[in-house]
């Protein structure tokens, strides 16, 4: 929860508070990121219920940007990268040895080494 831009993947994504359903209270700032996207009623509900929220859920209740078919996300997700930065630079390393860094072409790899 704590991006800037979340997306999910209709039938394989599912955002969830168990930490309530269990007995102890839910770690790593999820209640608070949670409150602040969607609200004090909506959190209370999905922390204390514990139950998964689907993407579409998801979506509805503002945890996420969008929810896209899973074939249709990565697609998307560059789509969008590119619109905000159309020519990316890596910010560190020198592109001309090996230890450079370059933009990958794979969403799911930001960064991956030059050689």
């Amino acid at each position: 929860m704590a991006l800037d831009m979340r997306f999910a993947a209709i039938g394989k994504s599912g955002q969830a508070q168990p930490e309530t359903l269990m007995g102890i209270y839910p770690g790593g700032g999820g209640t608070q990121y949670v409150t602040s996207l969607i609200g004090r009623a909506r959190a209370l509900e999905l922390i204390l219920g514990g139950e998964l929220a689907d993407a579409e859920l998801a979506e509805r209740y503002g945890l996420v940007n969008r929810a896209l078919p899973p074939d249709e996300l990565d697609g998307f997700v560059t789509n969008l990268a590119r619109r905000i930065d159309p020519d990316p630079v890596p910010h560190r390393g020198d592109q001309g040895h090996c230890g450079g860094m370059r933009l990958s072409r794979s969403p799911r790899q930001a960064f991956r080494p030059a050689c």
